[in-house]
């Protein structure tokens, strides 16, 4: 089993940045790194975010993601709160 452990960037959107800023790293296990693990380590920081983040989509360069998505080193998952607007 190895130990090896990876960095992602979490860039914040909408509401999520008056909570958590633009821009969050987290660091964990290789084998634990998923989209719902780094949320998971934010809520750990900002658990204020919780309910904004419960229903926040998640995004890999320009595609949505499962949190069940595996992540790799470097990384940058883009959490997106939804929107409402009139």
């Amino acid at each position: 089993m190895s130990n090896q452990k990876i960095t992602v960037t979490l860039q914040c959107y909408g509401e999520l940045q008056r909570w958590c800023g633009a821009s969050q790293q987290v660091e964990f296990s290789k084998e634990q790194a998923t989209a719902q693990a780094a949320i998971d380590q934010l809520l750990l920081a900002f658990p204020q975010a919780e309910s904004v983040l419960k229903r926040s989509a998640c995004a890999l360069g320009d595609r949505l993601v499962p949190t069940h998505e595996k992540l790799h080193n470097g990384a940058t998952l883009a959490l997106i709160p939804p929107v409402s607007g009139g």
